[in-house]
């Protein structure tokens, strides 16, 4: 919550400084990483939280802690559902005593009572619920490999079509995009206000829609699984919305495809232009990095029509900090190191002359911006899954889809190297594995059967892979957050000078332009 409140400010800072002309363009900071890297972990764990709707019994361990993360799908209780609603499950301890372990829920708090219950009490349950299962009613229910770990999950008259679980991910998406959006308009109102009359002002990330098309990233797996619900429920009203809703979806991704073959392959809107030092002479653990993680050039993208350069910004989360089909800028290595930091724009004196790439380098270009859409079929597939095998326990295609695609993705990843800078192209390496991690977990746990020592032991691998990529994505963030602090200071690179003037730019925010 930190990272993200910093990431927000920083950037409000930012476009606030920007929006006054604070910047010339050969220093303007980078826009992009804190917000971009920010959302990158939203993305993660949101790949983990739909994990719980996936067809396998989890290890209660990991089960537990990916419930904590469904404020990432969105998935909550909604405001109307009755905070009182008292539910009881019992549990039968054996067959030949009446020993049962009662929990029930009041006013929204669990209770329970380990105690041996009194004979009214159960009358009086019993009455209500019916009488209590036994042990080998529990372990039909509860235990096979065909149920969901959860009591939540049994099925009602309200739920059984999804609608609750179609108006629960609906609802809270509505909210929280729509409240995000109002906020976004409202700084945008505000940036608005302060402008000089008559003088155009950049307003940096703020730009719209740029913040919108990453609510609309983040949200298209919530869509999926809502409207696969209801159209599992087989009613008409639900099988019309969720085919609407898995067309828009759908529509996203062509919407995205035709962009990156148009906009990029084709060149019609973007040209992708990369510094290309000849004569250049590299260690051979140069050699292992650069086949690795990248060769790490300084590179950036250029809109066709520089009126409307603005737009690579707003369309920036599509394709900013992939490398495409380049255009070398060629420089002659002078055996020096260069001051100029690599985040910088690169000006126009910095390329003797342009010069086209081989054809083997343009068509792996090709091939890199594709990334982007790789990423969204993952996002979209993982949505689709989670709604229509939620129930079935049965199916192994669902995982195996899931991990085919993001060991594809990894190993684009390692073949393609799509990213520009090698310390992102390590973090999404490192946070790709994990997912393929636990993908595997999951098929491994569907294919054998385990004691509850070893269930115990998988769940705790299963947490220990989810620090790993969180901790490489939160350090990946903390780095750009710092390294945008202090490009604040074009002069020293001072961090206190930089969060100085990032705080001045917040408070020029409610400062009317004169």
């Amino acid at each position: 919550m930190a990272t993200c409140l910093a990431a927000g400010l920083l950037t409000i800072s930012t476009a606030s400084l920007q929006s006054v002309g604070a910047f010339s363009k050969s220093l303007s900071p980078p826009l992009s990483d804190p917000t971009r890297n920010l959302f990158r972990i939203a993305f993660y764990i949101q790949v983990f939280a739909l994990s719980k709707w996936l067809v396998v019994t989890l290890p209660v361990d990991y089960y537990e802690f990916v419930r904590g993360l469904q404020w990432s799908v969105p998935y909550f209780n909604l405001p109307w559902e009755a905070a009182d609603h008292t539910y009881c499950a019992m549990l039968g301890t054996n067959t030949s005593t009446s020993s049962y372990s009662f929990v029930t829920r009041i006013n929204g708090s669990p209770v329970s009572w380990l105690q041996q219950p009194k004979e009214e009490d159960l009358k009086r349950v019993a009455a209500v619920y019916g009488s209590p299962l036994t042990a080998m009613e529990y372990s039909s229910f509860f235990e096979n490999q065909n149920t969901i770990p959860e009591a939540e999950y049994i099925s009602d008259a309200v739920s059984s079509n999804g609608w609750r679980d179609f108006k629960r991910s609906m609802f809270w998406l509505g909210v929280i995009t729509g409240g995000l959006m109002l906020l976004h308009a409202l700084l945008l109102l505000l940036l608005r206000f302060r402008e000089s009359s008559g003088k155009e002002r950049s307003y940096g990330a703020l730009v719209c829609p740029r913040f919108e098309i990453f609510l609309i990233i983040l949200g298209v797996p919530c869509i999926c699984e809502a409207a696969v619900s209801i159209i599992k429920g087989r009613t008409h009203l639900g099988t019309a919305v969720g085919v609407l809703l898995l067309g828009l979806a759908s529509a996203l991704q062509l919407a995205l495809f035709v962009f990156l073959s148009v906009g990029i392959t084709f060149g019609k809107l973007l040209q992708y232009k990369e510094i290309h030092r000849e004569g250049q002479q590299f260690h051979w653990y140069q050699e292992i990095i650069r086949a690795t993680l990248g060769p790490g050039k300084r590179g950036q993208w250029e809109w066709k029509n520089q009126h409307n350069s603005v737009c690579i910004t707003m369309f920036g989360p599509l394709f900013e900090d992939l490398r495409g089909p380049p255009k070398y800028m060629l420089t002659q290595f002078s055996g020096g190191i260069s001051q100029k930091p690599a985040d910088q724009i690169i000006a126009s004196d910095d390329e003797t002359e342009d010069a086209e790439a081989p054809f083997i380098q343009k068509l792996f270009g090709i091939l890199r911006i594709y990334y982007t859409l790789l990423e969204s079929i993952k996002r979209f597939s993982l949505g689709i899954v989670a709604g229509a095998f939620s129930g079935d326990r049965s199916s192994k295609a669902p995982i195996i889809a899931l991990l085919c695609i993001t060991f594809f993705q990894l190993f684009f990843l390692g073949l393609k190297k799509p990213f520009i800078k090698k310390r992102v192209q390590l973090v999404e390496i490192i946070s790709i594995s994990c997912e393929v991690g636990i993908f595997a977990a999951c098929f491994i746990l569907l294919e054998k059967e385990f004691s509850s020592r070893d269930e115990r032991k998988v769940g705790i691998s299963m947490l220990i892979l989810f620090l790993i990529g969180y901790l490489a994505l939160a350090i990946n963030e903390w780095n750009a957050l710092y390294r945008q602090i202090i490009q604040l200071d074009s002069k020293k690179n001072s961090l206190r000078v930089g969060l100085k003037t990032a705080s001045v730019g917040f408070l020029f925010l409610f400062i009317p332009g004169g």
